[in-house]
């Protein structure tokens, strides 16, 4: 009796016959499926994306194509936002997740497959931020980073707890292009693609790689017999094979083929490139040291005006100090002679008032408007020596910040949140004067300039740093134009970041609102 079979089950039947022997009784209780379904990122080049018209395309699709074609079980390749797909395999809606990265975690939810490729993730960063280097340096900004991704949470392990999620990779890079996240972090093969579509190669840095993952295909745990059939149809598959799709999407290096009989030539021309390389050499000696001698002269110019400057600076640097010890002695003055006389004198009046108002209610009624006027007087004596030094700055910069951020709301009616991150580390004293100073200048510019509605304040510290951003939804300005006209607010805040060692980044631009960060070291 003869047998017939289609051709995709009979290539199913022969692949079975070929593992059973290593497979032994396991293989018999397990049943192969009549379709796989993977699933994965669609935004993911050039391992698996969109074209214009929304096909999928890409390494993983020709990938399982062809594992298809060798096994004869249908393959169904499903894009999807990240997040959504890993939770689809959760929920059996598929068979098999794509491009995923082994972590601990998710070590305990699938059973992976042998790695077959490795990419590094770094952050990214706008042109204007720097100092972006390590983890320290990331604290206090805005990350962005697609939901569900390894990458937040190798962040979020390592204490980043600033976190913007976005469902694709597209969506962060676009919110990147809009300044919405000053920082992002994503693979490198697909930011570079998304970065270089949008013509963004000029607009961001990036950082040494965070970490390399390695990619596997996965599935639930527990499946493990599923997991060893898709890897034995791997196995019937060359590396030539795999090695023709990665090409087809990833390009090969292009090199030059030159005939042999070129080099003689090319040593030729080395040969007199070189003799004239000697003679430009010995032709410029002289002129190379009348150059170094006016180099000299000129290195020595600049040292003697940046020597000037650090004087100036230094100069400067000591007026603030006397001045602000002036205003501390000015309000305490203030506060304690001129503060003592005025109590005396109310006391004085209530006095009067018993003691002669209740016979004559004119004298009553007079004492106590004096004791009205001479409330409101104490009052503008408070104001007066708050402004000159306010007194809070006692209890820490923390204190000041808090007391400065309430009493600028109220006055200018102007919404502020106040956030602090880490644990506060005391200033010294005159650290803490400067960055009040700081502070005070930065709310004193939005309510002059901005027309700002909200007003963000971020302070952190760690071990090293004290951190401070003032952020605005004002109508923002031309930093580059406003920095040319020398503008004493900006230029005052400039010069104590510079005393102070630290530094000083502005992001603003017309209708966007203005971010002021400023970092400076605790020593």
């Amino acid at each position: 009796m003869k047998l017939r079979c289609s051709s995709g089950n009979c290539r199913i039947a022969l692949l079975l016959a070929a593992i059973a022997p290593l497979s032994g009784n396991s293989l018999a209780a397990f049943s192969p499926p009549k379709q796989l379904v993977v699933v994965t990122d669609d935004s993911y080049p050039p391992y698996l994306f969109r074209t214009d018209g929304g096909q999928l395309q890409g390494i993983i699709k020709d990938k399982w194509a062809l594992w298809s074609r060798k096994t004869g079980v249908p393959v169904k390749v499903e894009g999807m936002e990240w997040a959504k797909a890993q939770e689809t395999l959760k929920t059996k809606g598929a068979d098999v997740i794509e491009a995923l990265a082994y972590t601990e975690a998710r070590a305990k939810l699938y059973e992976y497959s042998p790695p077959y490729a490795e990419v590094d993730a770094r952050v990214f960063f706008h042109r204007s931020i720097s100092g972006i280097n390590d983890i320290a340096s990331m604290r206090g900004f805005t990350i962005g980073a697609k939901d569900g991704s390894a990458c937040s949470s190798w962040l979020e392990d390592r204490g980043i707890e600033t976190i913007r999620r976005f469902p694709s990779s597209d969506a962060v890079v676009t919110a990147a292009r809009a300044r919405e996240v000053p920082l992002f972090c994503m693979d490198l093969p697909v930011a570079q693609y998304l970065i270089f579509k949008q013509n963004l190669a000029d607009e961001f840095r990036q950082t040494s790689p965070l970490y390399v993952a390695r990619f596997h295909w996965a599935v639930l745990k527990g499946r493990a017999d599923l997991r060893d059939f898709i890897q034995r149809g791997y196995e019937g598959i060359t590396a030539q094979e795999l090695q023709d799709i990665q090409v087809r999407w990833l390009g090969s290096s292009m090199k030059l083929p030159i005939d042999p009989r070129y080099y003689y030539y090319l040593a030729l021309l080395a040969a007199g490139i070189l003799a004239a390389a000697v003679m430009l050499i010995l032709w410029n000696r002289t002129l190379r040291l009348r150059v170094s001698a006016k180099t000299a002269e000129l290195s020595a110019a600049l040292g003697s005006l940046q020597t000037h400057a650090d004087r100036l600076r230094e100069l400067s640097a000591h007026h603030d100090s006397v001045r602000e010890e002036e205003r501390a002695h000015v309000a305490r003055e203030i506060h304690d002679e001129l503060g003592q006389a005025l109590t005396a004198l109310k006391m004085d009046l209530s006095v009067l008032g018993i003691k002669f108002g209740e016979s004559n209610p004119e004298i009553k009624t007079r004492a106590q408007e004096l004791r009205d006027t001479v409330d409101r007087t104490i009052q503008v004596v408070r104001d007066v020596a708050t402004a000159l030094r306010p007194a809070v700055l006692d209890f820490g910069i923390l204190a000041a910040v808090e007391s400065l951020v309430e009493e600028f709301q109220k006055r200018s009616g102007i919404r502020c949140t106040l956030e602090f991150l880490g644990t506060e580390t005391r200033l010294a004293e005159d650290k803490s004067i400067m960055m009040f100073r700081i502070m005070q200048e930065s709310l004193t510019n939005i309510s002059r300039h901005a027309a700002a509605k909200n007003v963000e304040i971020t302070v952190g510290l760690d071990a090293t740093h004290f951190r401070l951003e003032v952020k605005d939804d004002g109508c923002g300005f031309d930093v580059e134009a406003v920095g040319r006209r020398k503008t004493f607010g900006l230029l005052g805040i400039r010069e104590r970041v510079i005393m102070l060692r630290g530094e000083l980044s502005i992001r603003s631009s017309p209708g966007a609102g203005t971010e002021v960060s400023v970092s400076i070291p605790y020593q």
